[in-house]
């Protein structure tokens, strides 16, 4: 989609100075970040897979360590749905490990901005 349209925004060099170092800090233009903000309520960021791959299979080992081994409410149904969920982090991780190439690949993801 073509934008050919600008809108202007008036702003403090005080907060031109924190929507410029936010940006920097998701690795968008400050354009995309207050276009995806206000639209989306999240910024559309890309990472590595590499990276991507990394952070599924941290996630994945931090849940771990919050499984309620003793807690007798969980049915076994329960405990079934939560290692499924463990091994599809796992799986994930691994796919996008692999398909990394030189940091060419990217995966994309939306973060929260705020």
């Amino acid at each position: 989609m073509q934008r050919s349209t600008f809108l202007k925004l008036r702003v403090s060099p005080d907060e031109a100075d924190r929507f410029n170092a936010r940006a920097a800090a998701l690795g968008v233009s400050v354009s995309q970040m207050i276009r995806d903000t206000t639209l989306h309520g999240a910024v559309y960021v890309t990472v590595d897979r590499a990276q991507a791959g990394y952070e599924f299979r941290r996630l994945g080992a931090m849940l771990k360590h919050l499984y309620p081994a003793r807690d007798i409410r969980w049915t076994a149904e329960d405990r079934k749905k939560w290692w499924a969920l463990i091994h599809e982090l796992r799986e994930r991780a691994d796919t996008l490990e692999a398909t990394a190439s030189g940091g060419k690949d990217r995966a994309a993801g939306r973060v929260h901005a705020g």
